[in-house]
């Protein structure tokens, strides 16, 4: 990215001013969403063996006891809080 901004700061004098404001307006929106997806709580809940709560759910797949609203994710292999 840092590089690709060099070259579009040497070439500013060929592209027009709308392009250059576009370009940084987007580069930047994607690095602070990045980082609000880094710093995010993926929602990994642990396996239990014993139901903790009333309520909790055996998960055949997950082989654990969870509480509502969780799901098992074959993909990852884990229980996911708000898995959508």
């Amino acid at each position: 990215l840092v590089s690709i901004s060099l070259i579009l700061i040497y070439f500013s004098e060929f592209a027009p001013l709308w392009v250059t404001i576009i370009y940084f307006t987007l580069g930047g929106v994607t690095l602070i969403s990045l980082g609000m997806v880094g710093c995010r709580d993926p929602g990994l809940v642990e396996r239990k063996r014993e139901a903790d709560v009333e309520g909790s759910l055996w998960s055949d797949e997950a082989n654990s006891y969870h509480s509502p609203g969780v799901q098992y994710s074959r993909d990852c292999r884990v229980l996911i809080q708000g898995f959508d």
